[in-house]
């Protein structure tokens, strides 16, 4: 539909999209190394990775034409040129996703396939995730089936005198305990601290009636869920039952408007 006779994926998000599998030192940014899988109109697939990474590939990738490269003498560009070619795809129209390719290496490789028309290829994979899998919505189930968890498993133990760390360091426990491969991000902010918006876990003693913001972030097969909460210190006031009550009006009253055919923009209005 895109018109593109091949597409390559350069980000972590989409390798491992594309992949089935998070590769290790590609979602910790080693920026040294170059990692990529291409596909052609056929339905095959190719993956570039580092020669280091090819036995924890060859052990959990749904692709298996894996093309592994030395990054101390090896040009990855080079290599990718002829996983492409070996694609049938020399001289055809390549969608990349641009945003996530270095400008020295984008460079280099129109150098070595100057016969290819090489493309935005962005907004092809954007569009291919929009839609999931059975196995894509289970996983994003299992997700934030954790994440709920561990925060329930938390609450309870949220006492006066605790510091933010503490509650940080149970969550994660309990992230990791109900099954979290990964754990992004976990932000625990207490009293004033608590309307910022990304913040850090301190030191902070939390006080009675404090309002505790918690927000985590765990993944399951690279699949993400973000859920979030706050908890009161000790018993809530009036004031903040209130307001507790009006945020549970104003939630069913938008999750009645979530429906099919419903545009983001009206849901918002509401």
């Amino acid at each position: 539909r895109h018109g593109f006779d091949g597409l390559v994926a350069f980000s972590k998000e989409n390798v491992a999209y594309s992949a089935g599998y998070i590769v290790p030192s590609q979602h910790l940014g080693m920026r040294d190394r170059h990692f990529s899988v291409a596909l052609n109109g056929d339905g095959k697939a190719a993956m570039l990775l580092t020669t280091n990474e090819l036995q924890e590939a060859r052990a959990r990738a749904t692709i298996s034409g894996l093309q592994g490269y030395d990054e101390f003498a090896d040009d990855p560009m080079e290599v990718l040129a002829s996983m492409l070619s070996d694609l049938g795809l020399t001289g055809g129209r390549i969608g990349l996703e641009l945003d996530a390719l270095p400008a020295q290496r984008w460079e280099r490789l129109k150098q070595i396939m100057p016969s290819n028309n090489l493309l935005p290829g962005d907004s092809c994979l954007q569009e291919a995730r929009m839609i999931k899998s059975p196995r894509e919505r289970d996983l994003l189930r299992q997700a934030a089936a954790i994440a709920d968890r561990a925060q329930r498993d938390v609450h309870e133990f949220i006492r006066k005198g605790m510091t933010e760390q503490e509650v940080y360091r149970l969550l994660m426990d309990r992230a990791l305990a109900n099954g979290a491969e990964d754990v992004l991000m976990i932000q625990v902010a207490s009293g004033e601290r608590s309307t910022f918006s990304n913040p850090t876990p301190s030191q902070r003693r939390l006080e009675h009636q404090d309002v505790v913001k918690i927000d985590i972030f765990v993944s399951v097969s690279g699949y993400l869920s973000d859920t979030g909460r706050s908890v009161v210190v000790g018993e809530p006031s009036r004031r903040q039952r209130n307001i507790w009550a009006r945020l549970q009006e104003t939630l069913q009253a938008v999750e009645e408007r979530i429906r099919p055919g419903a545009s983001i923009g009206d849901v918002w209005g509401e």
